[in-house]
């Protein structure tokens, strides 16, 4: 009579060969596969696998293109940021470059428009309540909001040399009728200048876009995804497969 420990053991051996049958086959398999390409036995054979090969292998060629897509998509996209993208196929990316482009330059004309208005307003303003009259820079704006007349800001220069300083030309004299009105000149003014100052960040912001927009779509272009694999075929050899 068969013990139940020998039953046992002969279970776990059929377990245990049932398990390594599969793992066993497709070494055979791959054994015959490489003794096949070795030996020469199956010119077919063979000579798929070398075109696979050699498929899936860039060569020189394939990544000199791939320099000129991406130096394309650089200089695309540095003009119009975006469009690097888009002749990519990356719409995602390049309508966002271009949205932050439309945003920035109707921020900018926004920024400049704003400016002009304010300076003109505190130009005619002056011309209002200080009499000032002719053409003058930007420095003599500055320096009628900070001193009531022309007098005493022409002490104030002589007070500490700064000679070259002096206002004396008949058009560079200034009176302000009240303090309130030289206060409220000074305050658009200084609006004006700030908006000058948002309109240089956006120029900034512009030129950052355009740069960050060519590196993406630089870096975004990407060369064919070739893999080769190989796998137990139907009909028990095994199978080249070159995914593209």
């Amino acid at each position: 009579m068969v013990s139940r420990a020998a039953v046992h053991w002969l279970v776990v051996i059929i377990l245990l060969t049932a398990l390594a049958y599969p793992a066993a086959r497709a070494e055979v398999r791959s054994s015959s596969f490489a003794a096949a390409l070795q030996t020469g036995q199956n010119p077919t054979l063979q000579t798929n696998w070398e075109n696979a090969r050699s498929a899936a292998t860039p060569d020189s060629e394939e990544n000199g293109e791939l320099k000129r897509r991406r130096g394309r998509a650089f200089v695309r996209s540095l003009l119009i940021p975006g469009w690097g993208q888009l002749t990519e196929d990356r719409r995602r990316r390049g309508y966002g470059f271009l949205a932050m482009e439309a945003t920035l330059v109707a921020s900018l004309v926004a920024f400049n428009s704003y400016r002009n208005w304010l300076e003109d307003d505190y130009r005619a303003y002056a011309r209002q309540h200080a009499g000032v009259s002719g053409g003058h820079d930007h420095q003599f704006y500055v320096d009628i909001g900070n001193w009531n007349d022309r007098d005493a800001f022409n002490q104030q220069r002589l007070r500490y040399r700064q000679f070259d300083r002096i206002y004396t030309s008949p058009s560079d004299d200034w009176l302000w009728d009240s303090d309130r009105n030289r206060q409220h000149f000074k305050s658009i003014r200084i609006a004006s200048d700030q908006a000058e100052q948002n309109a240089l960040l956006v120029v900034g912001g512009l030129l950052l876009n355009h740069l960050l927009s060519a590196i993406d779509a630089s870096r975004g272009v990407k060369k064919a995804d070739r893999r080769v694999s190989v796998a137990p075929s139907s009909n028990g050899g095994l199978a080249v497969r070159l995914n593209i």
